[in-house]
């Protein structure tokens, strides 16, 4: 199979690559990835690979994470540069755009080298599967409570007051209704 998308320097004229029950693809990663400064990590899993949460990617294939992002630059729609550091790590999850972009073997598992923490390397090889819902953005960090702006992620329109500065934060996370409450009527509330 071959994947096809047009970059259009446009972020809102997307292709996702993400196997639906119309379009069928050879699976997921069950990782997924995000870009800090100092490195792609591995932000989330499924069940089996939880032990790899927090390492950050050498390589994918034979590609340094360094440049892997730029080999998906052709297909990602984005607005700006960013928006390949944003969006590039969920393209990465797919087999078939890794296979397409020449960093995987379309015969072969996904290799991942890893390094752990400790400076240790870890060589791993990750099948795809069907996809299941992993955290594609940034979670909050593990034992302690998440800072305001990760507190609500999965909420698409909210906001609270904050007395100690005597503000209004607001969050907006997605252009979309939320169930009880949509975009106008969120804007009103911010008015009262």
């Amino acid at each position: 199979q071959k994947v096809l998308a047009l970059w259009m320097a446009d972020g809102h004229s997307v292709v996702y690559p993400i196997p639906t029950e119309r379009v069928q693809f050879a699976g997921m990663l069950p990782v997924s990835f995000y870009v800090f400064s100092d490195g792609m990590f591995v932000i989330s899993s499924d069940k089996a690979h939880q032990d790899l949460i927090g390492m950050r990617v050498d390589r994918i294939g034979e590609k340094p994470a360094a440049n892997v992002l730029d080999e998906l630059s052709g297909i990602v729609s984005r607005d700006n540069d960013y928006g390949l550091l944003w969006i590039g790590p969920l393209y990465l999850r797919s087999k078939d755009v890794l296979v397409a972009a020449g960093i995987a073997q379309a015969s072969s598992p996904v290799l991942l080298r890893l390094i752990d923490r400790r400076g240790k390397t870890h060589d791993v090889s990750l099948t795809p599967a069907p996809p299941e819902e992993l955290n594609e953005k940034l979670p909050p960090p593990p034992g302690v409570a998440p800072p305001t702006w990760q507190a609500r992620m999965n909420e698409n329109l909210w906001l609270t007051w904050l007395p100690a500065i005597n503000a209004v934060y607001v969050q907006f996370n997605q252009v979309q209704n939320f169930e009880h409450l949509s975009i106008a009527d969120f804007a009103r509330t911010l008015k009262d």
